[in-house]
């Protein structure tokens, strides 16, 4: 057989090109770093990390990942801005008491539990008009889900046009609301709950114009020492009195009272009247006890008022019980402390400002 011609010898084997050798040792892998770019993949000048394209590369790369910092910065603080706000607006009495509180002898007004936050308004706002509407915006815009106002003061007046005999009889109609039922429907068709508020037995007003009903302390009417006077939790007549106002507020649609003035003479009478209530009037009705506290937000180490000052009233705040409800008083811009109350878990309370 005849030996094929090898294409390949040795003839010139150790001997240099012509042509001079250009170009600088590189990396195996780092011809494959960009991966299938393109054609141009492994141009060596695109490889040059001293090219101005590079460099111009690595500074676009630099903004972008600016750009994603300073964005995933501001979704955080937008997230928890959001559930501030979440949970500052999070109680929504009047949706559950639509979708939810019927009158039902299994599901009873009386003993649902209640988390709402509100502002207490004059009574005289109550007028179906402009001054309701007023209100209204009030309580939206500071993200407040009720509203309260006085139905029976400290002072023994009535805040609401009542058609109660004694309530004529004894003359305390004063700065009463002209459209109480109209007002109060009017606040429910705009997601607002109206509150009564209702002081029992501290009146200072009716126990000197009703002997039978006062709370006396031998012949003389009974007083603080404030020189307070009060009805007499005893009373037959006391107790109708009350039950009247509270049964012709619940015709005109309100549903849920704050009972304040219920202790005389370090008693609290608050488990007595409004078992009693509920068995008269029903349980279509939700009684809760005011209990009565202070924001001054005043601090003692530096002297000024502040937030630490705000944190250490909250913190005195006694606890509640399922039938109870914070009055707050301030003279502060509920804005200053709404988060602090958030933060304290504080989500039922009515406040009044000034």
């Amino acid at each position: 057989m005849k030996k094929r011609r090898r294409f390949y010898n040795n003839k010139d084997r150790n001997r240099k090109w012509t042509e001079t050798e250009t170009g600088r040792p590189i990396d195996f892998a780092e011809k494959y770093e960009n991966g299938d770019a393109g054609e141009n993949k492994f141009v060596e000048a695109s490889y040059v990390r001293s090219s101005a394209g590079a460099k111009s590369l690595q500074r676009n790369r630099r903004r972008l990942k600016a750009i994603i910092t300073v964005c995933s910065v501001l979704l955080v603080i937008i997230g928890f801005i959001g559930a501030d706000i979440h949970i500052y607006r999070s109680a929504k009495p009047f949706e559950l008491f639509n979708s939810q509180v019927k009158k039902s002898e299994y599901d009873p007004l009386s003993e649902l539990q209640l988390s709402f936050t509100g502002i207490s308004v004059p009574s005289i706002s109550l007028d179906g008009s402009v001054m309701l509407s007023a209100v209204a915006d009030e309580a939206h815009k500071n993200g407040k889900t009720a509203v309260m106002f006085d139905a029976k003061r400290s002072d023994g007046t009535i805040g609401y046009q009542s058609a109660v005999s004694a309530v004529s009889t004894f003359g305390v109609l004063s700065s009463q609301g002209s459209q109480p039922a109209l007002s109060f429907k009017q606040l429910n068709d705009g997601d607002l709950l109206p509150v009564a508020r209702i002081f029992v037995y501290l009146d200072n007003s009716v126990p000197t114009k009703a002997n039978e009903m006062a709370l006396k302390k031998g012949k003389k009417l009974y007083r603080d020492g404030d020189g307070n006077t009060y009805l007499d939790p005893n009373s037959e007549i006391t107790y109708a009195y009350i039950r009247d106002i509270v049964n012709e507020l619940s015709s005109f649609g309100i549903t849920v009272f704050v009972l304040d003035g219920c202790t005389v003479k370090d008693k609290d009478y608050f488990g007595e009247l409004s078992k009693r209530l509920n068995q008269d009037i029903g349980n279509s009705i939700r009684l809760l006890e005011a209990v009565n506290v202070k924001i001054k937000g005043y601090d003692a180490e530096s002297g000024n008022i502040n937030s630490a000052g705000i944190k250490n009233d909250i913190s005195k705040f006694p606890e509640l019980n399922d039938n109870q409800i914070y009055i707050i008083e301030s003279e502060l811009k509920a804005q200053k402390y709404a988060s602090a109350l958030n933060r304290h878990g504080v989500n039922a309370y009515v406040v009044i400002e000034g």
